[in-house]
């Protein structure tokens, strides 16, 4: 039952992302020119399959992290209808990555493909300048986070995405797993936001290399 509500997670989620890929200039039949500041970057086929497989190992990683921690005791005590846990001990990583590959792939579109599209805005000559060596650790903060075009795409993207994903996980899980407790869905939902967190600074820092 849990599994089946795994595979039925991940397709609800990945479809979703699919959908909303047309948002990105990228992503149309025909892209304008300006809108790709890193055109050869956003439509090479190897780095798609590198970001997808990076975003699919993470939601993998932290599947099966979670299936050997904190998951056997909330199915046991939050999910009544359950009646063999034993699949929970014989699940691995790569059976985890296998079943992450769609959320993944779309992730790493949803995410990464717009961050490598955003342009960076032209200078304000009203702005003060930034200055390393006088600035303070807020000032380095924003220039280096949220003054980045590429970083705010990534932010927003990834927002968006915990809050599809959590809600939607939840949603599911409440709606399609007999004798689930609230508190039950919303653990289970908190292991795809955080999965989605940690796919979206991964991407960041992939963009940033």
């Amino acid at each position: 039952m849990v599994l089946t509500s795994l595979v039925i997670d991940i397709l609800t989620t990945s479809v979703p992302l699919r959908l909303l890929r047309p948002l990105s200039p990228s992503h149309t039949m025909h892209p304008p020119p300006s809108a790709l500041a890193s055109r050869a970057i956003a439509n090479d086929f190897l780095i798609r399959i590198f970001t997808g497989l990076l975003s699919t190992a993470i939601y993998g990683m932290i599947l099966y992290m979670s299936f050997a921690t904190i998951l056997p005791s909330t199915l046991a005590t939050r999910f009544e209808g359950l009646r063999d846990l034993s699949f929970v001990y014989k699940t691995s990583f790569l059976p985890m990555c296998t079943l992450a590959l769609p959320v993944g792939f779309a992730a790493g579109d949803f995410i990464f493909t717009p961050a490598t599209e955003a342009r960076e805005p032209t200078a304000d000559a009203k702005k003060k300048p930034f200055n390393p060596v006088t600035a303070t650790l807020k000032e380095t903060f924003l220039h280096h986070v949220w003054d980045s075009s590429r970083s705010k795409v990534v932010i927003q993207r990834t927002a968006t995405l915990v809050a599809v994903c959590g809600f939607n996980t939840w949603l599911q899980t409440v709606v399609t797993v007999a004798g689930v407790e609230n508190g039950g869905a919303a653990i289970w939902a908190a292991i795809w936001s955080v999965a989605a967190v940690l796919v979206g600074a991964a991407l960041w820092w992939v963009g940033n290399v």
